[in-house]
């Protein structure tokens, strides 16, 4: 299981399936676009986020409003 960490902001794991874990401590919102840029998730965190909707693929996650930005592979 891969973990993301950068600067006090982790989630878990990566590639996911149905959730991401989140390091709640400076993570307050998550958009998740699509590889053409479409906003495809909007949610503000409560530590889990549910990503059971989202077809496999690779997206963007842009945490805090451009804040931090990486790639979370769907499975």
């Amino acid at each position: 299981m891969a973990v993301f960490n950068r600067k006090g902001i982790s989630f878990y794991p990566n590639p996911a399936t149905k959730t991401i874990t989140f390091n709640m401590k400076t993570v307050k919102t998550v958009d998740i676009y699509n590889i053409w840029g479409k906003k495809v998730l909007s949610r503000e965190v409560a530590s889990d986020l549910d990503i059971s909707t989202l077809p496999s693929g690779v997206y963007v996650l842009d945490i805090n409003r451009g804040e931090y930005r990486e790639r979370l592979v769907v499975e």
